[in-house]
């Protein structure tokens, strides 16, 4: 029976993730780790995709009681591309985003956020883009709606995308991935593609690293028989 090298080198990583102490630990939250003007900020990114390429954006800084600045370029004449920022924790909501939470502002462009792994592990990664479409009356002279247009939100791993659920009640789209074996460098890219009028969408996103891989490696060494399908079986099954 012929196995693919590749998931031999992937099951060789993982068995060698046990034997040592190498294996991934911690965890991260794109709006608790909010810290401009830093791009990339450690593990995360933020910027947009252009010809399914992403790229950063540079700060901005704006002059906003409610919004103290974009990972973007902001224009005389008002926005132009594609923006990424957190609403000020101290509120009020705008734009249907809620206070301390990171908007995708994807009305001029398809704004994204990456996240990178820093070590080869296995990972938990939580994702949902969406929220209310009602007028938000925020603070003097801002207000408005967004998440119009989130359930065409995407999320992409290691150059896979993946298939979200969708929640009409909520309008939210999310991603809820347990056991996700990443090598050192691979990305997880949450992006909303570009579309005009309330393109504001609110973004969570977390990734927690398992730090006891012992289980997981016990379930693919019983697959290893089955050859190319053991590794990412689980992943290959939410592709779009």
């Amino acid at each position: 029976m012929k196995i693919r090298m590749k998931t031999l080198v992937s099951i060789s990583t993982l068995i060698g993730l046990l034997g040592s102490s190498a294996y991934a630990t911690g965890a991260w939250s794109l709006a608790g780790d909010w810290n401009p003007p830093a791009n990339p900020n450690g593990v995360w990114s933020y910027g947009q995709v252009v010809g399914g390429v992403f790229s950063t954006l540079p700060w901005t800084p704006v002059s906003s009681d409610n919004t103290p600045g974009v990972y973007g370029v902001i224009q005389p004449n008002g926005s132009v591309g594609a923006f990424v920022y957190q609403i000020n924790p101290s509120g009020p909501a705008n734009y249907g985003v809620n206070p301390g939470q990171v908007s995708l502002e994807s009305d001029w462009g398809t704004a994204a956020v990456q996240w990178k792994a820093p070590s080869s592990g296995i990972y938990d990664i939580a994702v949902a883009i969406g929220g209310t479409t009602d007028w938000e009356a925020g603070s003097p002279g801002q207000g408005g709606t967004g998440n119009v247009h989130a359930r065409t939100a995407g999320l992409n791993i290691g150059g896979v995308t993946q298939s979200g659920s969708y929640s009409p009640t909520a309008n939210v789209i999310s991603w809820d991935l347990n056991g996700e074996l990443l090598s050192a460098g691979e990305t997880v890219i949450a992006y909303v593609p570009q579309a005009y009028g309330s393109g504001n969408n609110q973004t969570e996103f977390t990734v927690t690293a398992v730090p006891e891989p012992t289980t997981i490696i016990s379930g693919v060494l019983m697959l290893l028989p089955f050859g190319a399908s053991t590794l990412r079986i689980l992943r290959k099954s939410r592709v779009a």
